[in-house]
């Protein structure tokens, strides 16, 4: 049940973007609708410290209340609430003292693209969240419509973390009167060529492509009692790509997905399968952080004022950058194996996938210099 809805906002028309979207679920629900900024004042010479927290705090307190009382015209129950603190411990904070159910927020903010959802804010709310995720993408083109069917596609790889986007997506279903489809991507076998040589993929047999719409057809089965509409499709290739095309061929409104499946811990939604299809999706993304994962990642806080060291300028070429994040990223992976089922990270993951996720938006930096 939808009760609270957190959106952060930074005053820009950007992150206003993952408006609409909160405000139809909340109208959908009957939720209020809690509208968060996080503001921190640089330091000026000549300027006291508190009177430039004061004039920070006030201005934002300005802003947000505007965009407040706008909402509350339409009939929506809005709260706003101004943090001084550092934008990923607010929106934590605010989602935990106001018991938020859902966090909806855009991929874009005043720091412009990349930053909300590469850098390492969205990548510690994602990682560290009780509750699940809707991101508007920068590339959304699909508006929700006041009526009319409406699908939410739910991409499943057989494992039970990924599974657990169901309970959410098919709330959100309930909600808006929209249809589930699940989907399978099974993906091309590497054949292994013992002289170091290149083979093409193996594709699939009809035999696996059985096997994977049995699967789905077994989820589907006790959705489909309960009086939803469920339809199962496989297709196979790249997850990311696949997924991708089928919400685009199928005009689903809402990709609902988990942040961890079969990849476990390597595969962080920062870090691969979820995020390019963040990159590439037309509509919003329900991301949800399975419960085992929750329990297990359980990093120590760096207590207030405490950093890990000074800040280092390191210059790399693109195929070291390159090799920096698979070192990364393998490392990452030993802690799923060390950890078992439960997918335990080590001490250091919080570290590790933080700093992943600088690399892969100094990746996207250096992309767009090139385009």
């Amino acid at each position: 049940m939808l009760r609270t809805l957190l959106v952060p906002l930074d005053g820009s028309v950007l992150a206003e973007r993952a408006l609409p979207y909160a405000s139809r679920l909340a109208r959908a629900a009957g939720a209020r609708l809690l509208l968060m900024r996080a503001t921190l004042a640089h330091p000026v010479e000549g300027i006291e410290e508190a009177d430039a927290r004061a004039a920070m705090v006030e201005r934002a307190e300005i802003e947000l209340g505007s965009v407040a009382e706008r909402l509350r015209h339409e009939g929506l129950i809005v709260e706003p609430a101004v943090y001084y603190a550092e934008a990923a411990e607010a929106i934590l904070k605010a989602a935990r003292e106001r018991q938020a159910d859902l966090i909806v927020m855009s991929t874009l903010g005043r720091t412009g693209l990349g930053r909300w959802i590469y850098g390492s804010v969205a990548n510690r709310v994602l990682q560290r969240a009780e509750v699940p995720l809707v991101l508007v993408p920068a590339s959304c083109e699909r508006a929700w419509a006041a009526e009319g069917p409406r699908r939410i596609l739910v991409p499943l790889d057989g494992s039970p973390l990924a599974e657990e986007a169901l309970a959410p997506a098919q709330a959100l279903a309930e909600l808006g009167h929209a249809d589930l489809l699940l989907a399978r991507v099974v993906e091309p076998l590497a054949p292994i060529e013992p002289h170091g040589g290149y083979l093409p993929p193996l594709h699939p047999d009809e035999s696996e492509l059985d096997a994977a719409r049995q699967y789905l057809e077994s989820v589907a089965s006790p959705l489909r009692f309960g009086g939803r509409t469920v339809t199962v499709h496989v297709v196979q290739g790249s997850p990311a790509a696949q997924i991708s095309a089928v919400a685009r061929e199928r005009q689903v409104d809402l990709i609902a997905m988990a942040t961890h499946g079969r990849g476990g811990v390597a595969r962080l939604v920062m870090g691969s399968v979820a995020a390019e299809v963040l990159r590439q999706a037309s509509g919003p993304l329900l991301v949800v952080r399975p419960s085992a994962v929750r329990e297990a990642i359980g990093v120590p806080e760096i207590a207030q004022g405490q950093t890990a060291g000074p800040a280092l300028s390191v210059r790399l070429t693109e195929r070291e950058l390159a090799l920096v994040q698979q070192a990364l990223e393998a490392r990452l992976a030993d802690a799923e194996r060390e950890a078992g089922a439960r997918v335990r990270a080590s001490a250091g993951a919080r570290e590790l996938s933080d700093l992943l996720a600088e690399l892969q938006q100094a990746e996207a930096t250096t992309t767009r210099g090139r385009a």
